[in-house]
């Protein structure tokens, strides 16, 4: 029910955001503050060819790419606050 799909937006915004963060650290774009890499060298939802999904119901596949993208926008936006 609804509960189980706040627990899986949940878990997907938990994994997804850790997921950035060690592709970034990776990648040493979270050096960007000392002259390093630039805002468009993060990953992002449209930086992988692919995203496989959990798929009880396809709204919950379009969702959750939204969600994604949500996502990086927050991100996007820490880091201009930075």
């Amino acid at each position: 029910g609804a509960l189980s799909q706040v627990c899986y937006y949940r878990a997907l915004e938990d994994c997804y955001t850790k997921f950035c963060n060690k592709v970034d650290a990776l990648n040493g774009a979270d050096q960007s503050s000392q002259g390093g890499s630039k805002d468009g060298d993060h990953f992002d939802a449209d930086s992988a060819d692919y995203f496989v999904f959990h798929a009880p119901y396809n709204k919950l596949v379009q969702k959750s790419y939204g969600r994604m993208h949500f996502v990086d926008a927050r991100r996007k936006h820490a880091r201009k606050l930075e």
